[in-house]
């Protein structure tokens, strides 16, 4: 089979997608690839071909030479590129377009498409929000940023529109986000500087889209207290999913660890360069994972004590004290807005551990592991 079947066999189907009427971007999957040299003659290829050209990492792939499976890192990945067209598209109107590995594609054009050149909240935006926001602009791989690949003629106006009426309740100048003062040259490390669309002043609640002439229109988007409350109910669900205690991903345990006393032994110098000392800083030698292995067999002496609460971190079964923090900021949440039930049932939950496991002294061991 010739290279180019070969790309062809793990090549997807190209798909375009217009940011404005002159600026169409393709964009092709090329997964499973077997021979890490297809993928990397695709890129030069591509890249010698296009102004604006640049290679997407989608994952790994597992493939099997020679009776074993190895992870080819390089199999999978998205061909991105931009082209910028001598006479924008009309609403309506098809064209072909042949792309550097030799297919074509038709595309139409169609104007009321969002362009994914927006970039703005997608929850949407609180009515008492003092600054409100959003950006256009892409990087695109060799051509730079948008900025500078179409110049800056076609962003003179935006307006924000209501999705309801059609009316006009906004409008403005884009202007270039300020220069990354962490740079030499100013140029931030995304490599685009994006357009900023500041609409700060409108309050009354509804559903709108943005606008810019000679470029199209945004995704539509909500403007309310609504907001607030989706964004809210979304960190609520993922700190319920964190708790420990509760029913969770059969994955989060990492499992039983092997007694190992590698990380705590000396280094080519003798220096021991991890492990436990005593208060003169004399090195004790402690195997880690066996003192777990003990402890776990001491514990059955003592009283049991069920300590659900707080919340997993890092997919581990522990309780930080660092953790207290969100306590704190749920505790003052509840007390601020005494309906919000939710926040104060997460405040107790994060405390639960530390109630159960108190000793009649009042003393608490805050760096709480469980089996």
């Amino acid at each position: 089979m010739t290279t180019f079947g070969l790309m062809l066999a793990v090549m997807g189907a190209w798909q375009a997608t217009a940011l404005t009427p002159a600026l169409i971007r393709f964009t092709c999957e090329q997964t499973a690839e077997t021979k890490e040299s297809v993928v990397v003659d695709n890129i030069r290829r591509f890249r010698r071909a296009e102004s604006a050209y640049w290679p997407q990492p989608l994952g790994a792939s597992r493939t099997e030479r020679k009776g074993r499976y190895a992870v080819n890192f390089i199999a999978d990945v998205e061909h991105r590129l931009w082209r910028r067209l001598d006479t924008p598209m009309h609403d309506g109107e098809t064209r072909a377009f042949t792309l550097p590995d030799g297919r074509s594609v038709d595309f139409t054009y169609r104007a009321e498409a969002p362009s994914p050149l927006f970039k703005f909240d997608q929850l949407g935006y609180a009515s008492a929000a003092g600054g409100k926001y959003a950006y256009v602009g892409e990087w695109l791989g060799t051509g730079g940023g948008y900025e500078t690949y179409v110049g800056h003629g076609e962003l003179a106006e935006f307006q924000l529109i209501d999705d309801k009426s059609g009316a006009v309740v906004c409008t403005g100048r884009p202007k270039l986000r300020q220069p990354d003062s962490a740079a030499p040259d100013g140029s931030p490390w995304t490599g685009d500087r994006p357009y900023e669309l500041d609409f700060s002043a409108v309050t009354a609640p509804g559903r709108y889209h943005l606008f810019v002439p000679g470029l199209g229109r945004s995704e539509s988007f909500p403007i309310g207290d609504e907001t607030l409350k989706a964004a809210f109910a979304v960190h609520m669900a993922g700190m319920r999913r964190q708790r420990c205690g509760e029913t969770c991903h059969q994955y989060a345990y990492r499992g039983d660890f092997p007694a190992n006393d590698f990380h705590y032994g000396a280094d080519a110098s003798g220096t021991r360069r991890f492990g436990f000392f005593d208060r003169a800083g004399k090195s004790i030698g402690v195997d880690h994972f066996r003192l777990i292995t003990d402890n776990a067999a001491a514990w059955k002496k003592h009283e049991r004590v069920r300590v659900p609460g707080g919340w997993h971190d890092a997919a581990d079964y522990d309780r930080r004290p660092f953790h207290l923090q969100a306590v704190g900021e749920f505790a003052a949440l509840a007390l601020l807005k005494p309906d919000c039930t939710a926040a104060a049932d997460e405040a107790y939950w994060g405390l639960r551990h530390l109630l159960a496991a108190q000793q009649a002294d009042g003393g608490v061991g805050t760096w709480i592991e469980t089996l």
